[in-house]
């Protein structure tokens, strides 16, 4: 009897063991689940990149936050589960190319924009990246997450997309006619010439 009770307090502390640190609880897919990671942030971002560590802080065993250089992926390659890139993807993947090399064993990548509007994995989704893209859904980011082994949403919750069905040349001639249209240009975008070209159309 005492050799069954203590198998049962031992099998119950290991148990105990597997289920407690810091990191993330939730494993992805393939039941890996990032522990340490980084944030890569240029220097100007540095509020956004502290906010995030400030609020995954306990999900994970380790965040650091790293400030962006030229090499600091190769400097770091290899040290953490995740890389957290707080820049473009572009950047994230001209400077981490040449050091993928087996979807096994190279770091997930993760990129979020400074707005946290999205949160894109673009390397390792099944090895930490989709993880830490829905954390960073808790903080409002949309996570763009593309790994083809994750179940679909069914038809009946996916969003219905709206058809665009070409105006007439007639409609759009009373549309010119009848309802002024007005170009803003908030963003800044090169769009004087279109502007102007649609400003002599209808006048």
């Amino acid at each position: 009897m005492s050799t069954d009770n203590e198998s049962t307090t031992t099998n119950s502390d290991t148990s105990d063991d597997s289920d407690s640190g810091g990191h993330c609880s939730t494993p992805d897919s393939d039941g890996e689940v990032a522990e340490e990671i980084a944030i890569i942030s240029f220097g100007r971002k540095m509020d956004t990149a502290e906010e995030i560590e400030s609020e995954l802080g306990d999900r994970y065993e380790a965040i650091d936050i790293i400030e962006y250089h030229g090499e600091v992926f190769d400097e770091h390659w290899g040290e953490y589960d995740c890389f957290v890139g707080l820049m473009a993807s572009g950047i994230a993947m001209r400077k981490t190319a040449h050091l993928l090399d087996d979807k096994w064993d190279d770091p997930a990548i993760c990129v979020v924009d400074e707005e946290l509007t999205w949160a894109i994995p673009i390397t390792g989704g099944h090895h930490g990246a989709n993880q830490v893209a829905q954390d960073l859904a808790t903080m409002g980011a949309i996570p763009a997450m593309t790994t083809a082994s994750r179940p679909p949403a069914s038809r009946a919750s996916r969003p219905r997309r709206r058809r665009w069905t070409p105006m007439s040349s007639t409609a759009a001639r009373r549309s010119r006619q009848t309802s002024p249209c007005w170009m803003t240009n908030s963003a800044q975008w090169p769009v004087s010439m279109a502007h102007r070209r649609f400003s002599s159309a209808t006048t």
